[in-house]
């Protein structure tokens, strides 16, 4: 924090804090002022409008569908050390001095994210203390990112996602949404099972390990 307190990014991120501070406590005194002006009568009638409209919106709700949303882990980073197993455990960052798109697992300990400047998490890295984390001090590996080379694997993992929802919709390399609802209806097999085969099959197809959720809507 020491070498970083005066970047543009560290400003910027602490003007953000404070506005949204602000913005809490300015909504918090206005409910609890609201609350206070209300009499039992006022009380007892808002409590059942909120009930009614529950009652509405429980009547259109649908949770007879199964979707799931993949998410490939540390993507970028997981890419370059699959290729690179030297680095598992060291601090990786695909980017760098200027920006960084991912981290694995280690730099994250460090508190190193996504869309930080590489300058600062080269700092973070090396002055753990700085930051509060009990890691060893270490030096940030940085990768140039290699994008052909993550499309091609997206591709690959994208094949896998085709076979359980024809028409899954992927907004980014490493995230996917599917629809199993028909897969899993015409499997005879239930959805945690096709995800876990789902996922198993990345993994041996791409070397690569990923995260699903599954929900009755993509949403949830």
């Amino acid at each position: 924090y020491e070498k970083s307190k005066n970047s543009q990014y560290t400003q910027h991120q602490i003007d953000l804090d404070a506005k949204q501070h602000a913005r809490a406590e300015a909504i918090a005194k206005e409910l609890t002022d609201f609350e206070q002006r209300m009499t039992c009568a006022e009380r007892q009638a808002e409590e059942k409008r909120a009930e009614a409209e529950m009652e509405e919106l429980e009547k259109h709700r649908d949770l007879s569908r199964t979707h799931c949303v993949v998410d490939m882990d540390m993507f970028y980073a997981a890419v370059e050390i699959r290729d690179q197993p030297e680095l598992a455990n060291k601090s990786v960052a695909v980017g760098g001095l200027g920006m960084i798109c991912t981290a694995n697992y280690v730099a994250r300990l460090y508190g190193v994210r996504s869309a930080m400047p590489g300058f600062i998490a080269v700092e973070m890295v090396k002055n753990p203390q700085l930051v509060g984390s009990k890691m060893p001090p270490e030096e940030l590996i940085f990768v140039a990112p290699n994008f052909a080379k993550y499309t091609k694997v997206a591709m690959q993992t994208r094949e896998i996602f085709r076979a359980y929802d024809p028409n899954f919709q992927a907004y980014t390399l490493d995230e996917a949404y599917l629809d199993l609802t028909d897969f899993v209806s015409s499997s005879g097999r239930d959805a945690e099972e096709v995800v876990q085969e789902m996922r198993k099959k990345v993994k041996d197809s791409t070397g690569l390990t990923c995260s699903a959720g599954i929900g009755p809507n993509r949403m949830v």
